[in-house]
């Protein structure tokens, strides 16, 4: 039965390319596009930063076999441009790469071939985005390649990775399906005579947005088959529901997901877990004036207590929140994949899971004590749904951030930010492998400077 159904979640699936509602941080401006022929655009972000951080285990005592518990600090340097192009033949690409993080203490610029992979000292090279479109004079809209799939709550998919895409109906009926490859972990050799199908990962579905004014209603599923595991493959369906608005300065959003699958040979003695779990999330952002606030809530569903039956409640998700904290979530400045909800979860190639579940809620409020400077102060908490799955503790742990922008002109600032976090035992009893117990203060911040066209 579950796995007929599973089957007809999968023929669904739900896709992304659903623009995102999260209020953007302050003076980020819009990437200006610089046009520089009838059918080109050029856009970017340029970013150096400054990043330093007292300890990163909540442990500040002398670790000698430990690197985490050492301070950290890092000045870096990356630079993210896109090119796009349309022809008179309704056929587009883009393309889109970036160098960085490209860390000034490591990466040089003198060596003969600075694109070397792996652990090489050479400034680093990724190609994100390259894919090729059609639309069609109805407004069919056909997108191949490597691109961004992203569901409207981004708690389920945020990824760049190989898909295709169509996209039909009008802006007020917009439906979007696709079909997608992720990249998985097993490798199946170098040549392409030895690669296969059989221990890759695909994800596909369905997502259709209907506008009725100043609101949208977003509604459908994904599916998705892992088989990056041998005889552990993982089949799991996503449902999604729900609402966005927008009117002026003021936006609002809430939705709520639900997950059904089945991991084969994952729990103990080789038992089949069914994969039962659920997410929500809502949040509400308005700019009045000289005042910007906001405030979001989201939610992971957890396991039971009992470890490796045939029961997963964990929600299995992209860790890319609406959540405006910089340490307890992704930091939107720059991430580096080091934010707590990651850490203190499993990872499942592109998915993270947590036993423990893991709820945040935050909010922030900002003033322009200039026009061409803001002041914002964030408050986060983060704690564990099911604290039984973190030795019996539920407080994850508590940031301030003190955010301060300076506009230099449209499309340039210098931002510093000032970070402090007070963890929890939940938190350290994953993250410190040592002193299970440890709670002592994390301090640091960030200074940048930001260019966008």
């Amino acid at each position: 039965m579950k796995h007929s159904l599973f089957s007809i979640l999968l023929v669904w699936g739900l896709a992304g390319f659903v623009a995102d509602v999260q209020a953007d941080p302050p003076y980020q401006a819009p990437a200006e596009a610089k046009t520089t022929g009838s059918n080109w655009t050029v856009s970017g972000l340029f970013q150096n930063l400054l990043h330093i951080r007292n300890d990163s285990d909540f442990d500040a005592s002398p670790r000698f076999f430990d690197p985490d518990g050492q301070t950290e600090g890092q000045m870096a340097t990356f630079f993210r441009p896109a090119f796009s192009f349309r022809s008179d033949k309704q056929v587009s690409v883009h393309y889109e790469l970036e160098l960085g993080w490209n860390s000034w203490s490591r990466n040089s610029p003198e060596l003969p071939n600075q694109y070397f992979e792996g652990g090489y000292e050479g400034l680093l090279l990724r190609h994100r985005q390259l894919w090729a479109g059609y639309t069609s004079t109805s407004g069919v809209e056909l997108r191949v390649g490597y691109q961004r799939m992203v569901d409207p709550s981004r708690l389920w998919l945020d990824h760049l990775g190989g898909a295709v895409s169509v996209a039909f109906g009008s802006d007020r009926h917009r439906t979007t399906v696709f079909a997608a490859q992720l990249p998985d972990s097993t490798l199946e050799g170098i040549a392409v005579r030895d690669d296969n199908f059989r221990t890759d990962s695909f994800v596909g579905g369905a997502v259709r947005a209907c506008r009725h004014g100043d609101w949208t209603v977003d509604y459908g599923v994904y599916g998705l088959v892992d088989r990056r595991s041998l005889d552990r493959p993982l089949q799991l369906g996503t449902g999604l529901v729900g609402v966005r608005y927008e009117h002026e300065e003021l936006r609002a959003w809430a939705h709520g997901l639900v997950q059904y699958g089945s991991w084969s040979n994952s729990g103990v003695a080789g038992t089949d877990q069914t994969i039962l779990s659920w997410a929500a999330q809502a949040g509400v952002s308005e700019r009045r004036g000289r005042l910007r606030w906001s405030a979001n809530y989201f939610a992971l569903s957890p396991d039971d207590s009992i470890d490796g039956n045939d029961r997963l409640g964990a929600f299995w998700g992209s860790a890319k929140n609406k959540s405006a904290s910089r340490v307890l979530t992704e930091d939107e400045t720059r991430d580096r994949y080091d934010n707590l909800d990651e850490r203190v979860s499993s990872q499942w190639g592109s998915m993270f899971f947590n036993r423990a579940g893991i709820a945040v809620v935050d909010g922030q409020v900002g003033y322009q004590v200039h026009p061409r400077a803001e002041m914002a102060l964030l408050v986060a908490a983060g704690f564990n749904l099911e604290p039984s799955n973190a030795l019996g503790h539920r407080f994850l742990g508590l940031e301030l951030g003190l955010l301060n922008h300076i506009r230099l002109s449209e499309g340039a600032e210098v931002f510093l930010h000032l970070q402090l976090v007070q963890p929890g035992k939940a938190a350290t009893i994953f993250v410190n492998e040592v002193d299970r117990v440890a709670t002592e203060l994390q301090f640091g911040g960030k200074l940048g400077f930001a260019a966008r066209f």
